[in-house]
């Protein structure tokens, strides 16, 4: 192969990577119509699925691979904009408790109707069979990667985001 040829894997890694950065480009324009920052987003999905469930920050900041001073700081904005509260859990002060608001749970099922809307058109087009043959694909291929990288994705589950 020429040196200034393109393989057809590095193309398809291309395509793969533009339908994730345009994917997670339109899911952040649609949580900054409601003020939060991805970041703010993903946190407050993750306590929308955990809800009732105690985590200390440091918890928190290794599911997120972020620091627990990251954590802390969004976890404020979340509270300050009325979409969190904390109590400190009293049986043990190093974990609080944090519930979502009226406020908070509103915007958490505003953005699931959103970003199921996003992937629905995104994937309107494909067949039945298309989509399970790209499923079948994905999967062969994150099965590779995770042969020769065992630590990538540590404790991610295919399929499942922080959405």
């Amino acid at each position: 192969m020429d040196s200034f040829e393109v393989s057809e894997q590095f193309k398809l890694i291309r395509m793969l990577s533009f339908v994730d950065r345009a994917h997670r480009a339109r899911i952040e324009a649609e949580a900054a119509r409601f003020g939060l920052h991805r970041s703010q987003h993903m946190m407050l999905m993750f306590l929308s699925r955990h809800v009732g469930e105690n985590f200390s920050q440091k918890e928190i900041a290794d599911r997120f691979e972020i620091s627990p001073a990251a954590v802390a700081t969004t976890l404020k904005k979340l509270e300050n904009a009325g979409l969190v509260g904390r109590q400190t859990n009293a049986e043990d002060a190093r974990f609080n408790q944090i519930d979502l608001t009226d406020k908070g749970r509103e915007i958490v099922s505003k953005t699931k109707i959103l970003f199921r809307q996003i992937d629905e058109e995104m994937f309107k087009d494909l067949t039945q069979e298309e989509m399970q043959n790209l499923s079948a694909t994905l999967a062969k291929l994150v099965q590779a990667l995770k042969k020769n990288t065992p630590s990538c994705c540590a404790g991610e589950e295919e399929g499942k985001s922080f959405r």
